[in-house]
């Protein structure tokens, strides 16, 4: 690959939505949170999730739920102790209640109908 003048620096907008670990070290406990992420990067044995780290999985995996081809959302309601309330997906919500799911019949999630309804003028 050849690099143009200008392919280095700071591509913040690029790089935020695929990083998997911010740490604002102004903050108190910033240090130990860096020593923790490198720890769990080696495959320390002893680290279980935190109450946000453990909220975020529950989004993330949410997240999978949603067949938007634009993009997959995910969302997570938990409460101050960890326990998670409620998870979330965008998704095209079945009349009556509920989602849609593969084998549901008829299916009016976007990819069936073969259109991006949320592109609609």
């Amino acid at each position: 690959m050849r690099y143009q003048e200008g392919d280095f620096g700071q591509n913040t907008r690029d790089t935020y939505p695929k990083a998997n670990f911010f740490v604002d070290l102004g903050v108190q406990g910033g240090e130990q949170r860096i020593g923790r992420f490198i720890e769990l990067l080696f495959g320390h044995p002893f680290h279980t999730p935190t109450r946000e780290e453990y909220a975020m999985f529950q989004a993330s995996a949410a997240s999978l739920r949603s067949s938007d081809d634009a993009r997959q959302v995910g969302a997570a309601v938990a409460t101050a102790g960890g326990d998670v309330v409620a998870v979330g997906a965008n998704e095209t919500p079945l009349r009556g209640g509920g989602l849609y799911w593969p084998d549901a019949s008829p299916d009016a999630r976007d990819q069936a109908l073969g259109e991006d309804r949320g592109r609609r003028d």
